[in-house]
């Protein structure tokens, strides 16, 4: 055991540390140490595609939210810089509360949508 050495041990409770966070924290690594993660986080919000949200649409079942893997709640933060555009939540919004467009100039409003049914046909 003498041979092992103070790194070795230092550097076998970080990988159990990462691995149980991994475990239990969907996209550990991703979220909080991938550094290309956090450089494009910073251009979310100027990029030339978002994630629109019609709130008169929303009734709020959660739908949405179970189905993003990084546990961004669309309803509430629908322009999140945690969202990677995996476009999960808008097929799991059966109400058309959610959808994938190109970006507007600010000031310019989507117009809303109203479902005339229960869900998308």
């Amino acid at each position: 055991m003498e041979t092992v050495g103070l790194f070795f041990w230092n550097k076998l409770a970080v990988l159990i540390l990462i691995l149980g966070a991994a475990i239990l924290i969907s996209r550990f690594f991703c979220r909080v140490l991938c550094p290309l993660g956090a450089f494009y986080s910073l251009f979310s919000r100027i990029s030339l595609v978002q994630l629109e949200f019609v709130e008169g649409n929303c009734v709020e079942c959660g739908a949405c939210v179970r189905r993003c893997p990084t546990g961004v709640v669309p309803n509430k933060e629908f322009n999140s810089r945690e969202c990677i555009m995996c476009l999960k939540c808008v097929d799991a919004c059966h109400f058309s509360a959610l959808d994938f467009s190109i970006r507007r100039p600010p000031g310019k409003r989507p117009k809303v949508k109203r479902v005339t049914s229960l869900y998308k046909s």
